[in-house]
């Protein structure tokens, strides 16, 4: 009888449901920084918000009378205010030290104060051409052959450094917006690059080895109406930190596991210390075909 009535009181609970309260720990608010600074740019922005806690409706604010300063390299920037998305006005044209250090340091008013720090990576020395015409292919279901323009490109492999690249193909669309341009890469090609859907371009890593050889990348495209006028194109080729570089796959890891139940949940990737955020250094040379 008493196993019976203990089994009838289970039963009964499971049906009313079972109820347990979890707490969520207090969040404790911290400088977000973003800084992702091109060399050479006239404009530099960044963000600098507050961060907030998942129970938090009104999600993540600009943080209230912040200063960002980034030294090193060979220059200095600061930024301060209030909105949350900063920006710098500089001349065009500047340039880091191969191999330096980069510092940011951030704080606002009741805030723990934040650091990063990011090495400069050497100029790209990069080559590309664009070859129209190259070749031509047949459709079955089109009959008349179509053009094959082709894009080739080279890398440095610098001796002891990390080169880490981001590549983008880009066309201009409507005369003024700069949009991303889709080729086929060769089967050489594809094996050596991962394309990137948060930046539009390609990750190339050597992987720390010297012997990586960065050379002869090759995209095609088609054209299919032979008297059709290309729209102007151009190869952007992107040193990147290894930070940011680090910062860009983990974001791809990330939202492709948003998307996937079975996935293990993924971090983003900050060198913010003191908060979260990352200082990512670019240094970029583009190549324009027309």
């Amino acid at each position: 009888m008493y196993i019976a009535a203990v089994a009838a009181v289970g039963c009964g609970k499971l049906r009313e449901g079972v109820v347990r309260e979890i707490e969520f720990p207090e969040h404790e608010p911290s400088l977000a920084v973003t800084a992702i600074l091109t060399e050479g740019a006239p404009e530099l922005p960044i963000s600098v918000f507050q961060s907030a806690g998942i129970l938090d409706s009104a999600g993540s604010q600009p943080a209230a009378d912040a200063v960002v300063t980034v030294q090193g390299g060979g220059v200095a920037f600061a930024w301060n205010g209030s909105d949350g998305f900063l920006e710098l006005q500089q001349d065009s044209g500047w340039q880091w030290t191969s191999g330096a250090e980069v510092v940011l340091a951030g704080e606002a008013p009741e805030l723990p104060a934040v650091s990063a720090r990011a090495v400069v990576p050497p100029h790209p020395e990069a080559e590309a051409t664009e070859t129209l015409g190259a070749d031509t292919t047949f459709t079955p279901w089109i009959g008349d052959p179509q053009v094959v323009d082709r894009v080739t490109f080279s890398l440095t492999n610098h001796p002891g450094v990390h080169d880490t690249y981001i590549v983008l193909l880009e066309q201009l669309e409507f005369g003024e917006t700069w949009a991303p341009m889709w080729g086929d890469p060769d089967l050489a090609t594809a094996e050596r690059m991962e394309f990137g859907w948060v930046t539009g371009g390609y990750f190339i890593d050597d992987l720390g080895f010297d012997e990586t050889p960065l050379d002869g990348f090759v995209f095609e495209r088609i054209r299919w109406d032979l008297e059709e006028e290309p729209l102007p194109r151009r190869v952007r080729v992107q040193a990147v930190s290894a930070e940011l570089f680090k910062h860009y796959q983990s974001l791809e890891a990330y939202f492709a596991a948003l998307d996937n139940p079975f996935a293990e949940p993924a971090s983003v990737y900050g060198n913010v210390d003191g908060g979260v955020g990352v200082l990512g250094l670019v240094r970029e040379e583009v190549f324009v075909f027309e």
